[in-house]
């Protein structure tokens, strides 16, 4: 079926006025895992070409082949995830022989924020997503521009999964009442992994928006720190009154590491961003000098890409060793 689906979705976009094909030039694939884009990385590479090879062969038409597929997962590193957003903003140019748009992308649940590209009309999603507010999420990212590409949603479901065929059945009812199926979510904003990792992010960048550019790390801006954690106080008072004493507690700690580091700098990233012998806090997630002695601060940058990332390798050198037993005899 998702055969099927991507090669209509190709050959309807060259039936459409050339004037308004962009919108539909590329087709936005979701898929619930990272399993099943693998699954269809590999459709996208034979079977969808062998399927319009066929179409070709029956009714003479003239495929679309699809030359420029792209991926938009976590596999991606955090530095590539821009560059692809932008390919994903190359349009159909009237009457260019070969396009740059994307023909198809494969897309995770990366795409549910921060994917705002007003030229996406067309998505199809494989599998009805784990919740309602990522459906409502991930079918926000098409149609964006609706006076002139409106929006078109293919939903695919799988047969043989209860789930799917659950909103298959209810399809209509469900979507005539779609926001209020999206579920409570909980947080949990001053749990104490979370002021551990981010209480002197948050200080940090209420010391640096609300004090002079030429203000630096030492000497221990002390009033400014105070009033931001007054702030953060007052807010954990209403929303977690009991995570109150964890906060204070974290917060001198903050405070007596920042004054008696007596770091010049703020930033301790490799060059050219700061300085890493007397920087206060490094990209969260980098790892450290292990030459160094100095605690240096992990600060995140992102609400989304917090954690170490590593590259993974095969390795074929192993080491043999051919041991002789003795004879007892």
């Amino acid at each position: 079926m998702q055969v099927r689906v991507a090669a209509a979705t190709l050959q309807a976009a060259v039936d459409i006025p050339e004037e308004d094909r962009d919108g539909y030039w590329t087709n936005l694939n979701f898929l619930n895992s990272l399993r099943e884009l693998g699954n269809t990385v590999s459709l996208v590479q034979s079977d969808i070409p062998d399927y319009l090879t066929g179409l070709r062969r029956r009714d003479g038409i003239v495929p679309r082949w699809p030359h420029r597929t792209m991926e938009l997962t976590s596999r991606r590193r955090s530095d590539e995830i821009p560059k692809a957003i932008e390919q994903l903003q190359a349009k159909y140019i009237v009457g260019k022989e070969r396009q740059d748009a994307v023909d198809i992308c494969l897309a995770s649940n990366i795409i549910e924020v921060g994917v705002d590209i007003d030229r996406l009309a067309l998505m199809t999603i494989v599998g009805q997503p784990k919740t309602t507010a990522q459906y409502i999420q991930v079918s926000g990212r098409v149609g964006r521009n609706p006076g002139v590409s409106p929006g078109l949603v293919i939903t695919i479901f799988g047969a043989a999964k209860p789930r799917d065929r659950s909103h298959y059945e209810r399809f209509r009812t469900y979507h005539q009442q779609l926001y209020a199926q999206v579920e409570p979510t909980s947080v949990t904003p001053f749990a104490t992994p979370v002021l551990r990792r981010a209480l002197h992010a948050a200080a940090v960048a209420y010391v640096r928006q609300t004090s002079p550019e030429t203000l630096g790390p030492d000497p221990f801006p002390s009033s400014a720190y105070d009033e931001a954690i007054r702030l953060l106080r007052e807010r954990a008072e209403v929303a977690e009154p009991d995570e109150v004493p964890v906060l204070d507690r974290f917060a001198r700690d903050r405070a007596r590491q920042w004054g008696g580091w007596e770091r010049t700098k703020w930033d301790a990233n490799p060059a050219p961003f700061g300085d890493p012998l007397q920087g206060l806090m490094r990209f969260a997630g980098t790892l450290p000098d292990l030459d160094r002695r100095a605690t240096i601060w992990d600060v995140p940058t992102s609400m989304r890409n917090v954690d170490a990332e590593c590259r993974l390798e095969i390795s074929q050198a192993y080491l043999f060793e051919d041991t002789l037993a003795e004879d007892p005899i």
